[in-house]
């Protein structure tokens, strides 16, 4: 992790870099954040409009978690590989997944009221 560089705390911060992948392991404390899309308990996108995402996949599954909740994340920034065998995702999501450089390792996601 980056330590000596604050904790990203915006979506529109994340994704005005003109370099993301220069973001690798950077710190991620976001507030609020609208969930866009449910790909499934694990795996989903975040922003304040569905132009505007990022990937997250979370340490935890989060089964009833929907599009248009708000959620609390913290985590990491990682880079995105072209494998995504790894990933346990619908072949039509990881080709959605595919399109983004990076992506939020978050290590705890809370659905805020």
């Amino acid at each position: 992790m980056t330590y000596d560089q604050p904790s990203l705390t915006s979506v529109t911060e994340i994704l005005a870099a003109s370099n993301p992948v220069a973001l690798a392991t950077r710190s991620v404390q976001l507030m609020g954040v609208p969930v866009q899309q449910v790909f499934s308990p694990q795996y989903f996108l975040v922003g304040h409009d569905s132009a505007h995402v990022i990937v997250v996949r979370s340490k935890e599954l989060y089964p009833n978690l929907k599009s248009g909740q708000n959620v609390n994340i913290v985590g990491v920034i990682e880079q995105l590989g072209q494998d995504l065998s790894q990933w346990q995702l619908d072949p039509k999501y990881k080709a959605v997944v595919g399109q983004h450089p990076i992506f939020i390792n978050a290590i705890q996601v809370t659905v805020t009221p």
